[in-house]
């Protein structure tokens, strides 16, 4: 219900401002965590996620790279992983990965003009392990609840969200064309 998804989340937002002891109680979570999400990570999992991790990507605070993980591909460097990774997921998230670098790449132009520079925020490479595993979990998820609808272009894979778009354009322009009612 939605009076108590609000009282979760105000709860959560003061108990960080005054701590959860001034409160005097603490609600139950709104939503019940589906458990093909909170499964144990997986060395098969790990390993999936490492080749889908893009190469030549900046350093966030750390010198594992998408690069370093493929070249030391082994088995127990997975199971090594998945543990992290599982620990992180029951423990909490290390504050650090929560954490990004924001630095400036330059453009062209003057360098002593600030608008010739374009931020790029650049983090770890291990919490985007664990996005991918988690991503890779929703969307099976997804796929087998069929919960996205046939049309939706956003966020499946092989389709554009640009597609949808270039549609309707054109059905403007035909209609126009032709003087038919919009």
């Amino acid at each position: 219900n939605a009076g108590h998804i609000y009282s979760y989340i105000a709860h959560a937002h003061y108990s960080d401002l005054l701590g959860s002891e001034r409160l005097g109680y603490t609600p139950e979570p709104p939503v019940t965590l589906d458990p093909h999400l909170v499964t144990p990570v997986t060395e098969e999992e790990v390993a999936d996620a490492v080749q889908h991790l893009r190469n030549r990507k900046a350093l966030g605070g750390s010198w594992i790279t998408p690069e370093l993980l493929r070249r030391a591909a082994h088995p127990g460097l997975y199971a090594a992983l998945a543990g992290l990774l599982n620990a992180v997921q029951y423990r909490g998230i290390p504050p650090t990965w929560n954490q990004i670098r924001v630095t400036s790449i330059f453009k062209a132009g003057r360098a002593t003009d600030p608008a010739n520079y374009r931020g790029i925020a650049v983090s770890p490479t291990l919490p985007k392990l664990l996005a991918m595993v988690n991503l890779a979990r929703l969307e099976r998820e997804v796929q087998a609840r069929q919960l996205r609808a046939s049309f939706q272009a956003g966020f499946k894979k092989g389709a554009r969200i640009e597609d949808p778009i270039l549609l309707l354009v054109t059905a403007l322009q035909h209609a126009r064309a032709l003087k038919l009612p919009l």
